[in-house]
């Protein structure tokens, strides 16, 4: 019993630990079931951040307050730039991590990175906004079928 209520949390979207409360609410209690264990679980979560965001607002005037935020916007970007080489890395190598073989170069990778690029300068360049990055998921998913099919 267990093992379906976690196949059916896992091929939903979102958190498991929401998909399988909201499952086993409305499997044991049904649509109120649902709700208050979905609510029980998303609610201990929204208090302690909606606690910590008034804690913050009174203290982001600080001095100390605002160099430590500083210091971690630098961090975010060093783990946002450290990510991005790492995916650089996994779409162009077909078998990066495999340390027992010998790492192959993926061309057809090449065309659809330039192309998505294109796209995403030049529609910034154009009209002056950028391009929504959910167009930019529906393109390369094309992209991808059109060069791996």
């Amino acid at each position: 019993m267990l093992y379906n209520f976690i196949a059916v949390s896992e091929s939903t979207p979102g958190p498991i630990a929401i998909n399988i409360a909201t499952f086993i609410g409305t499997s044991q209690g049904g649509f109120l079931g649902g709700m208050c264990a979905t609510i029980g679980v998303v609610l201990p979560s929204f208090l302690i951040i909606l606690i910590i965001a008034k804690i913050f607002q009174a203290f982001s005037k600080n001095l100390y307050v605002k160099e430590a935020v500083a210091g971690m916007s630098q961090i975010i970007y060093g783990l946002l730039l450290s990510f991005a080489v790492l995916m650089v890395f996994k779409n162009l190598i077909v078998n990066y991590g495999d340390w027992n073989t010998v790492w192959s170069f993926d061309y057809l990778t090449l065309p659809i990175t330039a192309i998505l690029l294109i796209i995403y300068f030049g529609y910034e360049k154009i009209r002056k906004k950028k391009l929504s990055p959910i167009i930019l998921i529906v393109i390369s998913a094309g992209l991808g079928m059109l060069f791996y099919l």
